[in-house]
């Protein structure tokens, strides 16, 4: 038993969170070696072992808490995504002392993950993962045209499994990176969940210790890194027994068979699009149209190879009944265009319809931090969208209202954060400086949409840009080609279509760009540059692109959207 003993001690190094039942769980298989070492074979013997009891009891006294319950820290951050870890990183740098939260409130059905936040664990990591997945598929299934001859490995069937795995076990290596760079830059992390007391003080329970017992840590200054959590309907509670999110999807044991994805937003078309892409039965639905607050024209262009790649797309559809009929069989009733209703037989249902925030779970009314009425997200300051109205305590990321919810804004606007945290500390530069060099810009921030075909863009929308100049005072170019990777492709219904919005009374100056096409997330992110620095028509037309590639036809523009003349591309 002294062997256990030391075992399970090398092992609270490393535990997971949330309870110690968890815990005990994941040793169970090292509990029967040791117990049939030392109490024979019998499942009698091992039945009558009070795993959680003995794992407890030995715990206690023996786990060294991650904390310093007497010490005052510069900041404690509450939340491990994105944001917080930036802030967390970048304030050890400045040589503030910083302890670090984390804790993921399980989903409906289950899900939790570790330190990384959305992004890393069921965010943009995983889906793009999923998404790089159908292009491999469609690499194999275009080869024939490119001389490659078939053969009974030309056309693998797809394994759920073997993907789902490889995809978790990279991210658990992004987890346990995290974890071993806070430990090694000085970070306190502390694997609980911390809600306020006070605007000067946070309260939790340790779980790996006493899951009773509450403990308090007091900080100079507080950021608020929670994040978002998909939403569910309201008015349909069902659902959240029988529906996954974004939250489960990526870790389903099982492929999910035909699904029906419910939300008009970029999750639902991005999930939507890689799982027909690996073969499934999809529908679409949402209650208006799908991507609304896109460019329109690029909305169409996603929703016509949504269409080209088997997705049955319901428009104006909402979700009256769901009933389960077996192990992974619903029969859904659909409302379509209000008067039309149609039952339909899937195996798994998604939500996609949105994110909430969470004040409830940091005790945000505590801290009479104020939040937005609506999304419930942090109100912050006209002059400065990270800080609330207590002066010492901000909040990055996706928790903070009209900030996008996106990863990279997460970690840029919390790396800035800490040297406002730091400077204000030192006391020793004026505030209107502070602002001036580390507030963060969240104009001109490059988007993609992976969809099967990617849809980037950075600025606005041609629906914004004739709101914002006036319609007669823009000219909008454009040109669509067919992408050179897919022209000898016989089977090929993939194009590329781009477009330029420019203000004409600012000499012609670049207001939007918008690229759907291959590699669109490789292609955008330059143009952000350029037109922070205000890059005009001129300026591209006088540079020169890559040969052979589908960007370079942004250099070459020479089609408006006013004239109605051709602009397809037909020649090299």
């Amino acid at each position: 038993m002294q062997t256990f003993q030391k075992y399970l001690l090398f092992q609270t190094n490393h535990l997971g969170q949330h309870s110690s039942q968890q815990f005990v769980n994941s040793l169970q298989p090292t509990l029967r070696l040791f117990s049939t070492e030392n109490l024979g074979n019998s499942q009698q013997s091992f039945k009558k072992l009070d795993l959680k009891g003995m794992t407890l009891k030995m715990m206690k006294g023996q786990v060294q808490l991650p904390f310093k319950q007497d010490k005052k820290y510069d900041v404690v951050v509450i939340g491990g995504g994105t944001g917080g870890l930036s802030f967390a990183q970048e304030a050890r740098k400045l040589g503030l002392s910083v302890a670090l939260f984390d804790y993921v409130e399980p989903s409906p059905q289950g899900s939790t993950w570790g330190l990384g936040g959305t992004c890393v664990n069921v965010g943009c990591i995983p889906k793009k993962l999923f998404h790089i997945s159908t292009q491999v598929k469609e690499n194999i299934e275009m080869s024939g045209d490119y001389g490659w001859i078939e053969s009974k490995n030309m056309h693998p069937t797809h394994n759920w499994e073997t993907l789902r795995n490889n995809i978790q076990d990279y991210i658990k290596g992004i987890n346990f990176g995290y974890k071993n760079k806070l430990k090694e830059i000085g970070v306190d992390f502390i694997d609980a969940r911390a809600s306020f007391k006070d605007e000067f003080t946070v309260e939790f329970n340790y779980p790996q210790t006493d899951n009773t017992k509450s403990y308090e840590i007091k900080a100079d200054n507080f950021v608020i890194a929670a994040g978002v959590r998909p939403r569910h309907y309201e008015n349909m509670p069902e659902l959240r027994d029988y529906a996954i999110t974004s939250d489960d999807l990526f870790s389903l044991k099982e492929n999910p068979g035909k699904t029906l994805v419910i939300g008009g937003g970029y999750i639902a078309v991005e999930c939507a699009g890689f799982l027909a892409g690996l073969g499934n039965e999809v529908i679409l639905a949402n209650r208006s149209s799908f991507l609304r607050v896109f460019d329109q024209d690029m909305a169409a262009k996603v929703e016509e190879q949504l269409v080209e790649e088997g997705i049955n797309l319901m428009k104006n559809t909402v979700i009256r009944s769901v009933q389960k009929l077996g192990d992974k069989l619903f029969e859904v009733e659909l409302e379509i265009n209000k008067n039309n209703l149609r039952k339909i037989q899937v195996n798994t249902i998604m939500m996609a319809i949105g994110r909430d925030a969470n004040p409830n779970s940091f005790g945000a009314e505590n801290a009479k931090i104020q939040t937005e009425k609506n999304s419930r997200k942090i109100l912050g300051r006209s002059e400065e969208i990270e800080r609330t109205n207590i002066d010492h305590i901000y909040a990055v990321g996706d928790v903070v209202h009209n900030v996008p919810e996106l990863m990279p804004v997460a970690q840029k606007s919390g790396r800035l954060l800490a040297h406002r945290v730091f400077l204000r500390k030192q006391g020793e530069v004026a505030e209107e400086k502070i602002l001036k060099e580390y507030s963060t810009d969240y104009n001109l921030i490059p988007t993609t949409i992976f969809s099967p075909t990617e849809y980037s863009f950075v600025g606005l929308s041609e629906e914004e840009a004739s709101a914002k100049y006036g319609a007669d005072n823009i000219e909008i170019y454009h040109r669509e080609a067919t992408p050179l990777q897919y022209s000898l492709y016989k089977k090929n219904t993939k194009v590329a279509y781009m477009k330029l919005i420019v203000d004409k009374t600012q000499n012609e100056k670049v207001v939007g760009i918008h690229y759907f096409g291959p590699a669109a997330d490789e292609v955008i992110g330059g143009f952000a540059v350029a037109m922070k620095l205000g890059m005009t028509k001129r300026d591209l037309d006088l540079t020169i692109g890559i040969h052979p590639s589908t960007s370079e036809d942004l250099f070459n523009l020479e089609v408006t959207k006013r004239s109605g003349q051709e602009y397809r591309k037909t020649e090299c």
